[in-house]
C-alpha cells in the first residue's frame, strides 16, 4: 500500500494518564533502548507510556541502511502525540510515524531542513510504528522525547518547551482548565459569516472543523476582552495541517502559521475591545481536519521584569524582553523572529551575526504606542549588516544602506501593529552586529527618545 506523507509541526508537550499496555515485549520504563534486531516492523521494540505520559527512546542508527523500529498503542480515547528528536553526536536521524492498521505514514521529520519534531492526532486504540534512520552514511545517536496527550487533557499546561526559558512559559494550555470546544457552523466562508466565539479574560478555546480544500475558508471571530498575547496552535485530525491566520478589522495580519514550512503555532498581540477574525483553510487541494487551540494571555501591567530571555516566534506583547536581545537560532524567518519590546521608557539593543548571504536574522516587536522608531547599526567586526524594518503587510518602514555609508534611519510606527526587523550581510562575509533601537513619542519636540550613537 502506498504510504501518505503529511506536513510537520512543533508544539507544546503535554501529559496524560497511563495508557493500556501492549500485549507483548512491554518495556515499563520511562526510557526505552532499542533492542537489536529491530530493523523490521515484525521485530520492533515495543514500549508503553508511564503514568506521567512521557517516554524517551534511545539508540543508534549506524547509517542510512540501518532502520530502528519501535511500536506503541494509542490511548483508547484517542489524543495526540508530541515527538522531538535529539542527537548526542549532532546527527539527527529521520523519524517517521506509521499507522500499523492502514500502513499510512502520518508524520515524518526532515532533519536536512532542521525539522526534528512535531505533533499529530492519533486514532483511538490503534498501534503505530516509529522508524528512525540516519540521514547519511554516519552514525545517528538519538534520544527521542515522546509525550502523549489524551483527548480529555487539552487544558493541562506542561510549561515551556520552546525558546523562552524564563517564567513566561509557552502556556498553550491556558490557565490549566479544559478549553471550550467550538465546532464550525456552515456557512462560515467569509468574514460576514464568521462563527462568533468568546475567549474571555485570559481564556482558552478550541476550534474544530474541516477545510475541504484551499478554496474552503472557515472563519471565526472574537472581541478581545483584554490586551495581551494571543497564542494559536493547530493540530490535525487527518494528517493534513490547516493554515491559520488572525487579522483585525483593518485586515492587518496579527499572526499566522505556515504548515508547508512545518510551522503550526504562532502568537501575536491583541488589543482590548478590538474584533479579530480567525481563518483556517487547507494548504492544498486535500481536506484538512483541524483542532485549533487559542489562548489569550493578558498583558501584565504590574511593571515586572521578564528575565526569561528570547521567545522565538512568540510573544510580542507586554511580556517581550527589553534591553539587550541576543539572536537565538533559528531566527531566519518572520515566523521564528526573536521578540523584543521598545517604547518611550525602554530602548533595546539587538546583537548577533549573519554568517553569509544565505543567512537572515529576524526580530519582531509590537508598537504599544504610535511614534517614531530610530535605529543605528554598528559592528564589532567592521562589516556592517544591512537592516530593514517592515510592517505585517510587508510595507517598508525604514532601511539602511551600508554600501552607501548609511547605517542609521528612522520611521513611523503605529500602536498595535507588529513590525519585523531583518538583518543580512551586504557581501559574502559574516557581519556581526549591534543594533540600537529607540522610540520617540509623537509630540516629543525635544527629541528625548533619541539615543547617542
Amino acid at each position: 500500500m502506498k504510504k501518505t506523507k503529511t506536513n510537520k509541526s512543533v508544539a507544546t508537550l503535554q501529559r496524560i494518564p497511563r495508557l493500556e499496555a501492549l500485549d507483548s515485549r512491554i518495556a515499563l520504563s520511562a526510557t526505552t533502548w532499542e533492542t537489536e534486531p529491530n530493523d523490521r516492523e515484525s521485530s520492533a521494540t515495543a514500549f508503553v507510556v508511564p503514568e506521567d505520559g512521557q517516554v524517551t527512546l534511545m539508540g543508534d542508527s549506524t547509517s542510512d541502511k540501518d532502520k530502528d523500529f519501535f511500536v506503541f498503542q494509542a490511548p483508547q480515547g484517542g489524543g495526540t502525540v508530541q515527538i522531538q528528536v535529539n542527537s548526542s553526536n549532532g546527527n539527527s536521524p529521520q523519524l517517521t510515524l506509521e499507522n500499523r492498521t492502514t500502513s499510512v505514514e502520518v508524520f515524518e521529520t526532515e532533519p536536512n531542513d532542521n525539522i526534528n519534531g512535531g505533533t499529530v492526532v492519533l486514532d483511538a486504540g490503534t498501534q503505530y510504528f516509529i522508524r528512525l534512520r540516519s540521514k547519511n552514511d554516519h552514525s545517528a545517536q538519538y534520544q527521542v522525547q515522546i509525550v502523549f496527550e489524551d483527548a480529555n487533557s487539552t487544558g493541562n499546561n506542561s510549561g515551556n518547551t520552546g525558546g523562552n526559558s524564563g517564567s513566561n512559559g509557552s502556556n498553550t494550555g491556558g490557565s490549566g482548565n479544559a478549553a471550550d470546544m467550538v465546532d464550525e457552523a456552515e456557512p462560515n466562508g467569509d468574514k460576514s459569516q464568521a462563527n462568533a466565539i468568546d475567549l474571555g479574560l485570559d481564556g482558552t478555546i478550541q476550534l474544530r472543523g474541516t477545510s475541504d480544500s484551499s478554496d474552503d475558508r472557515d472563519y471565526f471571530r472574537f472581541t478581545a476582552a483584554s490586551s495581551g498575547t494571543l497564542q494559536a496552535e493547530v493540530q490535525t485530525t487527518n494528517g493534513n495541517f490547516a493554515a491559520l491566520e488572525v487579522e483585525n478589522t483593518q485586515s492587518v495580519n496579527i499572526l499566522e502559521t505556515e504548515p508547508n514550512d512545518g510551522v503550526n503555532s504562532a502568537s501575536g498581540t491583541v488589543v482590548a475591545g478590538q474584533t479579530y477574525f480567525v481563518r483556517l483553510r487547507s494548504p492544498n487541494g486535500s481536506a484538512a481536519g483541524y483542532i485549533a487551540n487559542l489562548s489569550l494571555n493578558a498583558t501584565n501591567n504590574g511593571g515586572g521584569t521578564n528575565t526569561g530571555g528570547n521567545n522565538n516566534g512568540g510573544s510580542t506583547g507586554g511580556n517581550a524582553p527589553t534591553g539587550t536581545i541576543a539572536e537565538s537560532e533559528s531566527n531566519d524567518s518572520k515566523s521564528s523572529a526573536d521578540a523584543f519590546a521598545v517604547n518611550h521608557a525602554n530602548a533595546a539593543r539587538l546583537t548577533g551575526t549573519v554568517a553569509d548571504r544565505n543567512d537572515e536574522d529576524f526580530f519582531r516587536f509590537t508598537a504599544t504606542e504610535s511614534g517614531r522608531i530610530r535605529i543605528a547599526v554598528s559592528s564589532p567586526s567592521g562589516n556592517l549588516a544591512k537592516l530593514e524594518v517592515e510592517d505585517q503587510l510587508g510595507n517598508n518602514i525604514l532601511e539602511t544602506e551600508p554600501n552607501d555609508g548609511v547605517n542609521a534611519d528612522s520611521g513611523m510606527v503605529q500602536a498595535g501593529v507588529t513590525y519585523f526587523v531583518r538583518l543580512r550581510t551586504p557581501n559574502d562575509s559574516a557581519a556581526e552586529y549591534a543594533v540600537d533601537v529607540a522610540f520617540q513619542e509623537l509630540g516629543d519636540s525635544n527629541d528625548d527618545g533619541v539615543f547617542n550613537t
